[in-house]
């Protein structure tokens, strides 16, 4: 299968590091990728582009990546739908993950260069 190049990314965070974490990891990667520090952001940026995969957090201010997820699943069903997020949320992300709301998680904190994050695997 070929790989789809034109992809966009979505990656929400409120952490600046963990951001730029990910900005940096995907720098040479063949995907565009695009950044929000909040879940009503990320819910703007998924309305007006069309995003492939959105990489969120669970703990954020306002709305949460929970919340995030179920609306994104609601009005945006083909996002394939990612948590990044500590284990103390390891409740939630179960039931997200049984519940059909994400393909995967990824734990924090994150290595430089996480062996554990294979955006490819997003893309069918």
């Amino acid at each position: 299968m070929d790989m789809n190049t034109d992809a966009n990314i979505l990656i929400v965070d409120d952490e600046q590091d963990t951001l730029f974490a990910l900005k940096r990891y995907l720098r040479l990667e063949p995907y565009t990728t695009h950044f929000a520090k909040s879940a009503e952001q990320a819910l703007e940026t998924c309305d007006t582009i069309n995003i492939a995969v959105v990489v969120t957090d669970l703990r954020m201010p306002g709305m949460s990546g929970k919340e995030l997820l179920d609306a994104l699943q609601e009005r945006h069903p083909l996002i394939v739908r990612i948590i990044i997020s500590g284990t103390e949320d390891i409740g939630m992300i179960i039931d997200s993950i049984n519940s059909g709301v994400i393909f995967r998680f990824i734990p924090k904190p994150m290595e430089p260069e996480p062996d554990n994050v294979n955006e490819d695997d997003a893309f069918f």
